[in-house]
C-alpha cells in the first residue's frame, strides 16, 4: 500500500509503505540537511556497493522529510532497475511517463517522444513550484548519469523541488549534485541491526544478548554489509533453535561463506554482486577479479598493474572506474584501494581460469620481490648511495613503502609457500629481513622466516636452509626466546662448517655468542665472539667485523672487562662510520655509553647517548629512540640531574606505549618511579597497564638500552616476562618485595644484531 502525504490538491503519491528502519542516524541527519527547504543542492545522490542499504536509507529519509511537511506536493518514486538484466531496465521515457502520471497528467497528454516528455515534465514542475507545492522525487537504482539528467527539474524552475538518487556508481557526472557515499556498518551497529531484526521477527529472542561474542563475530564475517546481516537474521529467525555459534562456524569458511549468505534465493549477497559485475566491461571485470589475488584487502595501484600486466596509468584508470562503481574504495593515501571482504571472496570465485590465476600470482610475486629488494638496498650500509636502486629516493621513502605494503608482503610469502613456490618463498622472506630486524614486527618475522626454513628444506637447499635458520634464530632472539635462538644458530653453524663456508661460520659464531650472552653464559659468549672475530679478520671481512666487535664488547662488558669492551666498541664505531652505517653506529654508541657509565665516565656516556638519539630520530627508528631515551635518563641520574632524567623517561614510556612495546614501557616506568622517589615526589604514582600486571613490584633500576626487547630468561632460557606494578612510595611506606633481575641477563641491551 502506498503512503499519501496530504498537501494541496493534486499531491503526488508514490513512496512505498514505510518499513521498520534501524541505525544510520548520522546519515539521516546529513540527508535531512540536504532535503530541508532553502538549503543544500537540489540533487542528492546516495552511492555505495550492493547491499549497503542505499534504498532503505533513501526511503527512511524521504518519509522523514515528508512527515516534517517539507514537501507539500508529496513525493514520487521511480525504480530505474539500472542493475538488473537489460530487458528489465526502465527507460528514461518510461520513467517520465510514470512520473507524469503520478502527478496527475493524463496519458493522452504525454508526448510520444523523449524531448516532448522532458519539456512537459519540467513545465509541470515549474507550475507546481509556482503553486508552492514542493515535490520530492526519488530516483532509485540508477546505473549511469544519463538515466537521471532528463528527470531533473529545469534550473530556473527548481524552486524547492528536491531529487534523491541511489546508485552503485558515483553520480559526480550529474552537475550540481551533493554526493553521499554510504559506508559499511561498524561492528556495534551491525550487531544492533542483527538484534533488532531478529527481535522484530521473533519477539523475545535473546540469542544476540546471550552470546555477544558470537554476534560480534557474525557482524565481522558479514563485513558490516547490511544485506549480509539481514540474511543472517533471516536465517536465525527461520531456525529459532540455532545457536549463533553454529552460524559463525558456517560463515567462517571462506570457501562457502557466500553460499551461506543466501536465504531461499530471496536474499543473497552473491546475486546482488552479480548485478554489479555484469555491468563491468571486460577490462574492468578482469582487474576486479585479479585484485582479489593480492593477499591483503588493500591493493596498491602498482600491485594491481602487476597483477593485470598493465602500465600504472592504465591500471589507475580502470581502478578509478571500479571505484566509481563502488567495487573498491580508496584507502588512506593515494593509489591504495580497499575491497570489501565479501567482494574479495566473490571476485576470487569469478577466476575460473587457473592459468589466469597462476600467471597473475607469478607477476605479483615478481613485483613484490623486485621492489622489496630495491627498498632493502636503502637499509644496507654496505651499499654506496650510487649503487642503490633509484626506484626509491631515500631510506625514508623505502621504509614508507615497506610499512604500507607489509600485510601484502607477509601474505605473499604465505601465498608463495601455499602454491609450492618455495624459491620465491625463501627469496621474499630473506629480502624482508633487514626491514623486520629494524621495525621489530616479530610475529610477521617469525612466520615468514619459518616458512622460508621449511621451503629451503623441501628444496634440499642447504645454503638457503642455513640462512633461514639464522633468520629464525634472530627472530626468536628478539622475542626473548633465547634457548630456541641458540638451537637454530647451532644448526646453522653445522651447515656452514659442513660446507666450509667461512663467511657463514663467522656469522653463526657471532649469533651463537649473542645467544649465550642472553642466557647468562658469559664465558661462552666471549669465546664464540673471539673465534668469530679471528675468522673475520682472516677474511678481511670488515662488514662482519663491525658486528662481531659490538657483540664481543657486550660480552666483555658483562664479564667485567670494561676497558676491553670500550676498545671493541671504538673499533666497531670506526668501521661503521667508515662504511656509512648510521643504524649500527647508533647501536654501538649506546653500548659504548653503557661501558663508560660502568667506568664512571658519565659525561662521555651521556654524549654517546645524545649522539645515538639524534641518529635514531633521523632514521625514524622509534624503538631505538625509546630505549636510548631511557639510557640517557640513566646517565642523567648518575650525574645527579634527575629532572632531565624524568623528562627522558616520560618521553621513552610514551613512545613505547605508542609502538606497543609494553616490556620496554615497564622497564622505563621502573626507573621513572625510582627517580620520583629520589626527588621526594611521593604524590606521583606510576602504573603499568593493569592487563599485564602479574608479579610483585620491582624497585631496582633497569637498563633499557635497546633491542632485543627487555626480557629475562628462566633457568632453561625460556621467555619470562617482568610484569609488575611500578609505583612510588611515600616516606614510611613498607618496602615492597623485590625480585631482582639475574646478574648476567642482558635486560634488553642494544646489541646491534643485524642481518648478514
Amino acid at each position: 500500500m502506498a503512503v499519501e502525504y496530504k498537501g494541496t490538491k493534486g499531491a503526488a503519491v508514490g513512496l512505498p509503505e514505510q518499513t521498520v528502519f534501524r541505525g544510520r542516524e548520522a546519515e539521516l541527519v546529513r540527508l535531512a540537511d540536504a532535503l530541508r527547504p532553502g538549503t543544500g543542492a537540489p540533487v542528492t545522490a546516495i552511492a555505495g556497493l550492493a547491499g549497503i542499504g542505499k534504498t532503505a536509507l533513501a526511503m527512511q529519509a524521504a518519509h522523514n522529510a515528508c512527515a516534517e511537511g517539507w514537501f507539500p506536493g508529496g513525493a514520487v518514486m521511480v525504480n530505474m532497475h539500472g542493475y538488473g538484466p537489460s530487458e528489465s531496465e526502465v527507460s528514461v521515457s518510461a520513467a517520465l511517463t510514470s512520473l507524469l502520471g503520478a502527478i496527475g497528467i493524463a496519458s493522452k497528454r504525454i508526448p510520444p517522444l523523449l524531448d516532448g516528455q522532458v519539456g512537459l515534465w519540467r513545465s509541470e514542475l515549474a507550475r507546481w513550484a509556482a503553486a508552492g507545492k514542493r515535490l520530492l522525487i526519488v530516483v532509485d537504482n540508477v546505473s549511469r548519469a544519463e538515466q537521471v539528467r532528463p528527470l531533473l527539474p529545469g534550473k530556473a524552475d527548481a524552486a524547492g523541488h528536491r531529487v534523491l538518487v541511489t546508485s552503485r556508481h558515483c553520480m559526480s557526472a550529474v552537475q550540481g549534485t551533493r554526493l553521499m557515499d554510504l559506508d559499511v556498518l561498524g561492528d556495534e551497529q551491525a550487531v544492533e541491526l542483527l538484534r533488532f531484526d531478529l527481535a522484530t521477527s521473533l519477539p523475545g529472542d535473546v540469542r544476540v544478548g546471550d552470546d555477544p561474542q558470537a554476534a560480534s563475530r557474525i557482524a565481522q564475517l558479514c563485513g558490516g554489509l547490511p544485506l549480509a546481516v539481514r540474511i543472517c537474521s533471516a536465517l536465525l529467525a527461520a531456525d529459532p533453535e540455532q545457536p549463533l555459534s553454529e552460524l559463525v562456524e558456517a560463515l567462517a569458511d571462506e570457501k562457502v561463506r557466500l553460499v551461506e549468505l543466501d536465504f531461499d534465493d530471496v536474499l543473497a549477497v552473491r546475486a546482488a554482486f552479480d548485478l554489479s559485475y555484469e555491468h563491468l566491461s571486460a577490462e574492468q571485470a578482469r582487474l576486479f577479479r585479479l585484485m582479489a589475488i593480492n593477499p591483503d584487502t588493500v591493493t596498491s595501484t602498482e600491485s594491481a598493474a602487476a597483477l593485470a600486466e598493465l602500465g600504472v596509468p592504465a591500471a589507475r584508470r580502470v581502478i578509478k572506474q571500479l571505484h566509481r562503481a563502488h567495487l573498491v574504495s580508496q584507502d588512506v593515501g593515494r593509489d591504495r584501494w580497499r575491497m570489501h571482504d565479501l567482494l574479495r571472496l566473490y571476485a576470487a570465485e569469478r577466476i575460473s581460469d587457473d592459468t589466469e590465476r597462476q600467471d597473475a600470482v607469478s607477476r605479483l610475486l615478481a613485483h613484490f620481490l623486485a621492489t622489496t629488494v630495491s627498498a632493502s638496498q636503502h637499509l644496507d650500509p654496505r651499499l654506496d648511495a650510487a649503487d642503490r636502486d633509484r626506484r626509491f629516493t631515500s631510506r625514508h621513502h623505502a621504509l614508507a613503502w615497506l610499512d604500507a605494503e607489509r600485510p601484502s608482503l607477509v601474505g605473499s610469502v604465505d601465498l608463495a609457500y601455499s602454491m609450492g613456490r618455495y624459491t620465491s618463498t625463501g627469496a621474499l622472506a630473506a629480502a624482508l629481513y633487514d626491514y623486520f630486524e629494524l621495525r621489530k614486527h616479530l610475529a610477521d618475522w617469525i612466520a615468514t622466516a619459518e616458512l622460508a626454513l621449511t621451503a629451503a628444506r623441501r628444496l634440499g637447499n642447504r645454503r638457503s636452509e642455513g640462512l633461514a635458520l639464522t633468520h629464525v634464530g634472530n627472530a626468536h632472539r628478539d622475542l626473548g626466546q633465547h634457548q630456541r635462538a641458540l638451537e637454530h644458530h647451532r644448526l646453522s653453524l653445522d651447515i656452514a662448517r659442513a660446507a666450509s663456508d667461512r663467511y657463514a661460520e663467522g656469522r653463526c659464531l657471532t649469533n651463537l655468542g649473542n645467544a649465550y650472552l642472553a642466557l647468562g653464559r658469559t664465558d661462552e659468549a666471549v669465546r664464540f665472539n673471539e673465534e668469530s672475530l679471528r675468522i673475520r679478520r682472516q677474511l678481511n671481512d670488515r662488514y662482519g667485523q663491525r658486528i662481531t666487535l659490538n657483540h664481543l664488547g657486550n660480552a666483555y662488558r658483562h664479564a667485567g672487562r670494561m676497558n676491553d669492551a670500550v676498545d671493541c666498541y671504538l673499533e666497531s664505531l670506526e668501521i661503521r662510520r667508515e662504511m656509512g652505517d648510521p643504524n649500527g653506529e647508533g647501536r654501538t654508541l649506546t653500548n659504548l655509553g653503557n661501558a663508560y657509565r660502568a667506568l664512571g665516565r658519565v659525561a662521555e656516556a651521556i654524549e654517546c647517548y645524545r649522539q645515538d638519539l639524534v641518529i635514531a630520530r633521523e632514521l625514524g627508528d622509534r624503538h631505538a629512540e625509546a630505549s636510548t631515551l631511557t639510557s640517557l635518563g640513566n646517565g642523567y641520574r648518575d650525574q645527579g640531574s634527575r629532572e632531565p632524567a624524568v623528562e627522558c623517561y616520560l618521553r621513552s614510556a610514551e613512545i613505547s606505549r605508542e609502538i606497543g612495546d609494553r616490556e620496554g614501557e615497564q622497564h622505563t616506568l621502573t626507573n621513572l618511579a625510582n627517580t620520583y622517589r629520589e626527588l621526594g615526589r611521593a604524590e606521583y604514582r606510576v602504573r603499568t597497564p593493569t592487563s599485564i600486571v602479574e608479579s610483585p613490584p620491582i624497585v631496582d633500576d633497569v637498563d633499557l638500552l635497546c633491542f632485543p626487547d627487555p626480557v629475562e630468561t628462566g633457568p632453561n632460557g625460556e621467555l619470562e616476562r617482568l610484569d609488575r606494578d611500578v609505583h612510588c612510595m611515600a616516606p614510611g611506606d613498607p618496602e615492597p618485595p623485590v625480585r631482582k633481575p639475574k646478574a648476567n641477563s642482558t635486560h634488553g641491551e642494544y646489541d646491534g644484531l643485524q642481518a648478514e
